[in-house]
């Protein structure tokens, strides 16, 4: 639950939610590895070269690489992970559903949990993950690596979040996974708890990862408009996927070559995974980014669509690191990380530079006292 002295620096916003932009579009056939056929550049254009962070010349504060290794930062990381929506790593969209259980109950968690966590927290020696699916009606929250003799999750029915740090600055990044209005089972942007987290969140120095897909963006949009960032995506489905995760997920298709920029996030990812499919089944696809002038994009999707981009909300005297981002329309991608080693070397590229921006890391304030 939220500390009280926490809870006392949050204040009310106004409730608007940016809405989403329609339109229409197929999923693209196959390619799990072969460089697709792509369309035209559209805006917003891939950063140029000269403004991305390429491995050898990442920048003040983010560590060298190898061409193949992004190198770990300096202090262990800390995850806090808040997932909005019905479920991407838990619940339905992450394959192991579990129905409303009493306060400090251990549910059962399987689907895509157990193998996203841990291959999270041995990115880098140290790693830490506290996640929590926050939904309208129920609570899960989650440790990994779990105490000896502890359960990995436990369910809670309180009206606030149970975090474990009072202070949220105790942790090193914040990761904000997206849900729907759209889905009866999500937080609403506009309720006073999100609204909380949201400013508890703002509160921080911390760096912040903001990920969204399937027509899931409405938590993503609020949450950048209240860091300072502002709206960030957009999707083409008149109603989100509903897609859940199972064991067959195979990559329906991949981008590769100018499709990822010269950034450091893709040190070691020639390529990278786009729409995921079952067997023969359903398949889910990303969202896109939406032109926004902290946002640079530095990867597209295989319709062209801006896909994954970096930023960095200005600094001032309060925030005198600014905050750093990363923000990507294509959440589907990480169900492909125990498949592809080369969308997990993206998912741990995302923590090591996060890790080594910001406040947390040993990069120079921009605003000196």
């Amino acid at each position: 639950m939220l500390r009280k002295a926490a809870l006392a620096l949050l204040v009310a916003l106004s409730t608007a939610c940016v809405a989403s932009v329609h339109g229409g579009g197929d999923a693209g056939a196959a390619t799990p590895d072969v460089a697709p056929d792509v369309s035209p550049d559209v805006s917003p254009a891939l950063g140029d070269a000269a403004s991305d962070l390429p491995a050898g010349d990442a920048g003040a504060g983010v560590p060298p690489s190898s061409p193949n290794v992004m190198v770990c930062p300096t202090q262990p990381q800390h995850l806090l992970v808040l997932d909005f929506r019905s479920g991407w790593w838990n619940g339905g969209g992450g394959g192991g559903y579990s129905a409303s259980f009493p306060e400090g109950s251990v549910p059962r968690i399987d689907g895509f949990a157990p193998i996203i966590f841990p291959l999270i927290t041995e990115t880098c020696p140290g790693t830490r993950l506290e996640y929590h699916h926050v939904l309208a009606e129920w609570r899960l929250n989650c440790v990994h690596p779990q105490p000896a003799g502890a359960p990995l999750c436990r369910g809670n029915l309180s009206p606030e979040v149970t975090l474990g740090e009072g202070d949220w600055n105790a942790y090193t990044q914040i990761w904000i996974l997206s849900g729907s209005e759209m889905d009866h089972s999500d937080l609403t942007v506009a309720s006073a708890l999100f609204t909380k987290i949201g400013k508890a969140t703002q509160a921080t120095c911390l760096p912040v990862f903001l990920g969204f897909g399937d027509g899931f963006i409405d938590h993503a949009n609020r949450a950048a408009e209240i860091l300072g960032i502002g709206p960030i995506a957009a999707t083409t489905r008149p109603m989100p996927g509903f897609w859940v995760y199972l064991p067959d997920a195979i990559e329906a298709s991949n981008v590769t070559g100018a499709m990822l920029g010269p950034h450091i996030l893709f040190t070691g990812v020639a390529a990278l995974t786009d729409v995921v499919q079952h067997v023969g089944n359903q398949a889910i696809e990303g969202d896109s980014l939406i032109d926004n002038p902290l946002v640079e994009v530095i990867a597209k999707d295989n319709a062209s669509r801006a896909s994954i981009g970096v930023g960095r909300v200005p600094a001032t005297k309060d925030l005198r690191w600014g905050r750093p981002f990363v923000v990507d329309a294509g959440m589907q991608r990480f169900y492909m990380a125990d498949k592809k080693p080369q969308t997990l070397a993206y998912l741990r590229n995302v923590i090591r530079y996060l890790g080594s921006v910001g406040c947390k890391s040993e990069e120079r304030p921009i605003i000196v006292p």
